[in-house]
C-alpha cells in the first residue's frame, strides 16, 4: 500500500495490491501536479475493491473521499473474447471473427491465416495460429477464430501490437495518449510456414523489441484511426460504460493491430490491465497513466492531463 501525506489536514491515501512501484511512482507525480484540499482516497485491487480496506478508512477518516475500482461484475464480459465477438463482430475496426470453423466463408484462401483464441486466456495463452487449410480438425469450443491482417504494418520488418490504457470513470471513456508498442522477435515473411506463432503473435519475451508508440512511421494517421475505434467501442459498450458511476474507475488494455494502409483493428480488451513491463517503457506508460487517473479523480477534469475524452 502507497501512502502519501501533502499537508497538515489535506491527505492522500492509496491502496492496491498489484504493481506497487508503477502506482507509488504515479502518485508522487500526480500530487507535485495537484492543489489537494481535503481528505481523498483511492482503491485499486486486481479482484473486486477491497471493501475491509473502504470500511477501515471511512471509520478512521468519515470525511474522505474514496474512489474504487469497479468490481469485476461490472466490467467481466469487457475481458471476454467471445462477448467481444457478440458486441463488435461488425464493426470495421476489429478483426473477422468466427465462433466456428464452418462460418468461415467457403472461398477463404487455403493459406489464410487465422489465430484461435480461447475465452478466458490472457497474453499469448490459450493463442494459436493455423492456416486455414489446418484449421478444421482443431477444437475451438470457447474460442473465437480472428482472421489475421494479409498486410500487416511492420517495425523494422517485424509485425507488432499497440498496448493502450482506457479509463472508464462517471459514464465517460477516456483515451490515454501515452502508450507503447511492442514488436516480434523474428522478421515478417509470409511465405515461411515454419515459425507461424513466434511471427505473428507478439508477446513479451527477454528480446522484445519496445518503442513508444509514436515512435512508429504514420502514428499521427494511426492515432486517428485508434479515436474512430475507441468511439465505436463506446458505441457498443454503452450500457457497460453507464455502469461505471462517479466514485468508480477502470483502466482497460487495449491490444491494437494496424494494416500497411494504417488501419487500425481492436484484437482484445483486458479489464485488469498488466503493468509488467521494462521500466523505460513502464515510467512513460503505465506510471503516467496512474498520474492522470488520479489527477482525473481528484480534480473531477482531464484538463492539464494526457487523456483525451472520447
Amino acid at each position: 500500500m502507497t501512502t502519501i501525506n501533502i499537508t497538515n489536514k489535506n491527505y492522500l491515501k492509496i491502496y492496491t495490491n498489484k504493481n506497487n512501484d508503477i502506482f507509488r511512482k504515479g502518485t508522487q507525480l500526480a500530487v507535485n501536479e495537484l492543489n489537494i484540499t481535503g481528505l481523498h482516497g483511492i482503491v485499486y485491487d486486481d479482484f473486486n475493491p477491497n471493501q475491509l480496506i473502504i470500511n477501515s478508512w471511512k471509520k478512521e477518516y468519515p470525511e474522505m473521499i474514496i474512489y474504487y475500482v469497479a468490481t469485476r461484475a461490472k466490467t467481466l464480459t469487457m475481458d471476454s473474447k467471445i462477448d467481444f465477438y457478440k458486441k463488435m463482430n461488425t464493426s470495421k475496426y476489429t478483426p473477422d471473427t468466427y465462433l466456428n470453423f464452418s462460418d468461415i466463408p467457403n472461398e477463404t484462401s487455403s493459406d489464410e491465416l487465422f489465430f484461435v483464441k480461447l475465452d478466458g486466456g490472457t497474453g499469448s495463452r490459450g493463442v494459436n495460429v493455423y492456416k486455414y487449410n489446418d484449421l478444421s480438425g482443431v477444437k475451438t469450443n470457447n474460442c473465437v477464430i480472428q482472421k489475421s491482417m494479409q498486410n500487416p504494418d511492420l517495425y523494422q520488418n517485424k509485425r507488432y501490437k499497440m498496448r493502450i490504457h482506457v479509463i472508464l470513470h462517471n459514464k465517460e471513456v477516456y483515451y490515454c495518449k501515452n502508450h507503447w508498442t511492442s514488436a516480434s522477435t523474428i522478421n515478417y515473411d509470409n511465405s515461411n510456414n515454419s515459425d507461424l506463432r513466434e511471427m505473428n503473435i507478439v508477446y513479451q519475451k527477454k528480446d522484445t523489441i519496445w518503442i513508444m508508440s509514436d515512435k512508429l512511421e504514420n502514428y499521427n494517421l494511426i492515432e486517428d484511426n485508434i479515436i474512430l475505434a475507441l468511439k465505436d467501442f463506446k458505441k457498443s459498450y454503452l450500457k457497460e460504460i453507464e455502469n461505471i458511476v462517479d466514485k468508480e474507475f477502470v483502466i482497460l488494455g487495449f491490444d491494437f493491430v494496424v494494416d500497411s494502409d494504417m488501419n487500425v483493428h481492436i484484437i482484445e480488451m483486458n479489464h485488469r490491465s498488466n503493468y509488467g513491463h521494462p521500466k523505460l517503457i513502464s515510467d512513460k506508460t503505465d506510471v503516467l497513466c496512474i498520474k492522470d487517473l488520479i489527477k482525473l479523480l481528484i480534480n473531477k477534469t482531464h484538463e492539464n492531463t494526457d487523456l483525451l475524452l472520447i
